[in-house]
């Protein structure tokens, strides 16, 4: 499956579940994501200005890796409800 058409079924996804749980959401445009993608390469990735890196995570300058093994057990204590299923 193409990356483009990935973007869309999770964009879709979650205009689905805002919709259903009646939440204000906005897409941004290009240029802002733009803008917020730059300041992440600038601020936490060595020579994030010159490459286009598509997973940041696999960049950091300093990283760590937290792991929990009944982390998602936990899940539900920070969102709250199941998702909505259509």
């Amino acid at each position: 499956m193409k990356v483009e058409c990935v973007k869309g079924l999770i964009s879709k996804g979650i205009q689905e579940e805002a919709e259903y749980w009646r939440f204000s959401i906005e897409k941004l445009s290009k240029e802002q994501a733009e803008k917020i993608k730059y300041s992440i390469r600038r601020k936490y990735i060595e020579d994030g200005l010159e490459k286009n890196w598509m997973f940041l995570w696999e960049h950091f300058i300093d990283d760590s890796i937290v792991t929990d093994d009944h982390g998602w057990e936990l899940i539900c204590d920070f969102v709250g409800a199941l998702p909505h299923m259509h």
